[in-house]
């Protein structure tokens, strides 16, 4: 029993941090900018940019988007997964250039309910809605957070 519920919990942790990906592009020709300065904290020793940017000189070295679903455990590395990210790229701090919240779903737990779907095609595109009816269900929506940041290096 115990190999059995340790086994559902690592699956469960595997599936819940598969639902991020931190990407990084390498930004080419990036011009040297001067900072007018915003808000900043620190996370592992680096500088998150979240309104401005520093204000000093940099240059962007690349591009991080960040996809993940808005949940406790994917959320729970997100900054430090966008700062390792930027670390490896060799940059000194983030700037964050957008950060949304995106439903992608809805999830209802209890009793059951009811759901019922009309519309019409037109031209190829489908136009319609659903209305949903619960009986003693709660339903709630479903987010990926998406991210996209500046990795940028001092030039001072």
């Amino acid at each position: 029993m115990k190999n059995l519920l340790t086994f559902v919990c690592s699956l469960v942790i595997v599936f819940a941090t598969s639902c991020a990906s931190t990407d990084y592009a390498t930004f080419e020709g990036g011009k040297i900018i001067q900072g007018t300065g915003g808000t900043k904290k620190l996370v592992d020793g680096m500088e998150i940019w979240t309104n401005g940017s520093p204000p000093r000189k940099f240059r962007i070295i690349g591009i991080i988007d960040d996809a993940r679903r808005q949940a406790l455990i994917p959320m729970a590395s997100y900054e430090a997964d966008l700062v390792k990210k930027a670390k490896e790229a060799g940059g000194n701090a983030i700037v964050i250039l957008d950060a949304r919240s995106d439903v992608v779903g809805y999830r209802n737990s209890g009793e059951s309910g009811t759901a019922q779907t009309s519309g019409t095609v037109t031209g190829g595109y489908y136009q319609g809605q659903t209305t949903y009816q619960s009986h003693g269900s709660s339903t709630r929506a479903v987010r990926d957070k998406i991210t996209k940041a500046a990795v940028i290096r001092f030039e001072d």
